[in-house]
């Protein structure tokens, strides 16, 4: 009777993180005999007999995936020939707990604490009611009840990883068998890829070896010449090395001026900024001084012109309009001899403007 491999999903019953001080316990249900969703129904002597095989198996996980916390893809780690999963604990002991006529296998596990990450997330997991295990095991004898059905008498436990993501129960068991063999066939193809990629090699590395004689051989017959070539390497060499100095001095350099022009770009720029502010105060300065001049002789109520010419700082325009002014007063009391010498002071006074 060829051997049937079917794989389980089994649950995670309870963690004792106190178990001891180097390890703690998983308790987990692996089979009952319950006809399971592959179509599989795992007899009380399939239980008794495979029961004992759980001792000593390792427990397997990502082992890396699980430490860098990637939990949503913990797998069988399958490349196509092995699986690259990492033993973190070994099975301990079993037992069979029978509840209204139905038996479950419980095994249990030790997980070491020497991995400090993987314990902590798999409580963690498990709190969270994410973590499942991954369970495989050999049927060496059994029973075809249909097509898709099958009763289990005999076999063992092969396989137990923790996952996150196991494998789909609803999947027929002879569905995963024929998963198994094409693996076994994909695994011998590429064993005799092997053999072929293996002979090519040694054919390569004869070829190789032959080129490796003959160049020996030319080395030995061009010891001068390799001399006088090594000479000239030398001199290369200690070339480029003074290069690389001299490339590194003036990258110094580069930086020193480089530095510098910043600072001085940065003196001009406060410089501009004082002048900018100097010359601001002082236009203010001459604005004052020709406002007040400009009352002192015409009031205080300015004509636009006169104020025109106070913001463009037109000195000679107000000194105009003054005159004016006070000229026109004159005109006014031309009449009076009384008038025509206070004119006379105003025109001075204006003469006085002038030359101020």
């Amino acid at each position: 009777m060829k051997e049937k491999k079917i794989v389980l999903s089994a649950e995670i019953l309870s963690i004792n993180e106190e178990a001891h001080p180097d390890y703690m316990t998983l308790d987990l249900g692996v089979i009952s005999n319950n006809r399971n969703l592959n179509g599989v129904l795992f007899t009380d002597r399939f239980l008794d007999n495979a029961s004992s095989s759980i001792i000593d198996m390792p427990l397997q996980v990502d082992k890396a995936e699980l430490e860098a916390g990637n939990y949503e893809n913990l797998t069988h780690k399958y490349d196509g020939v092995n699986l690259n999963t990492d033993s973190i604990g070994t099975f301990v002991d079993w037992r069979i707990d029978e509840s209204n006529g139905n038996k479950v296998l419980i095994a249990t596990s030790k997980v070491w604490k020497r991995y400090p990450k993987v314990v902590n997330a798999i409580i963690e997991l498990h709190g969270e009611g994410l973590l499942r295990a991954s369970v495989e095991a050999a049927v060496t004898e059994y029973e075809d009840i249909n097509q898709t059905e099958y009763d289990a008498y005999d076999g063992r436990i092969i396989g137990h990883t923790l996952v996150s993501s196991p494998a789909e129960v609803r999947a027929s068991s002879r569905m995963l068998i024929a998963e198994a063999l094409n693996n076994d066939l994909e695994k011998i193809k590429e064993e005799e890829q092997m053999d072929k990629e293996l002979k090519a090699l040694q054919e390569q590395l004869e070829t190789l070896g032959n080129e490796v004689a003959s160049l020996n051989e030319k080395l030995s017959n061009e010891s001068e010449q390799k001399a006088s070539l090594e000479a000239v390497i030398a001199e290369k060499e200690s070339k480029i090395l003074e290069m690389s100095e001299e490339i590194i001095d003036l990258n110094d350099k580069i930086k020193l001026s480089e530095k510098s022009v910043v600072e001085t770009k940065q003196e001009l720029e406060t410089l501009n900024s004082e002048l900018n502010s100097y010359k601001e105060v002082e236009i203010a300065e001459q604005k004052e001084e020709l406002k007040a001049m400009a009352e002192k002789h015409l009031g205080e109520e300015l004509s636009d012109e006169v104020k025109m010419a106070i913001e463009e700082l037109d000195e000679k325009a107000i000194k105009v309009a003054i005159a004016e002014a006070l000229m026109a007063k004159d005109t006014e009391n031309e009449n009076s001899e009384d008038d025509v010498v206070i004119a006379s002071e105003e025109e001075k006074k204006s003469i006085d403007i002038f030359n101020e």
